[in-house]
């Protein structure tokens, strides 16, 4: 996923002006400016939906900071509990007893 790319179309479809401050493997930095508070919010939710995607994963808006007419909006990947499950599964194999099992006498 390049999010350069992403917000180079979006810059082109809305008035709002995004420009990428850092991205990481579950977290995007982005620095939005815009003629209005409400269009900055209606924005940020065109924007998460468009990175939704292209990258196949869930994002947050995990933070909203604002610092004259720029807002930094932080996205992060939304962690699903599915994941969870699938980790811990991954560690058990059949047959086998649990770690620290103590069979019954």
């Amino acid at each position: 996923m390049n999010v350069e790319n992403i917000l180079h179309e979006f810059n082109k479809d809305y008035e709002s002006s995004a420009k990428l401050v850092s991205a990481e493997e579950n977290l995007i930095v982005i620095e939005m400016k815009g003629k209005s508070e409400q269009a900055i919010e209606n924005n940020v939710h065109a924007l998460r939906e468009r990175i939704e995607s292209v990258s196949n994963q869930s994002f947050i808006v995990q933070k909203i900071s604002k610092s004259g007419n720029t807002f930094t909006i932080t996205f992060s990947v939304e962690k699903k509990p599915s994941e969870d499950i699938l980790k811990i599964l991954e560690g058990y194999d059949e047959g086998t007893s649990p770690r620290d099992y103590v069979p019954e006498e």
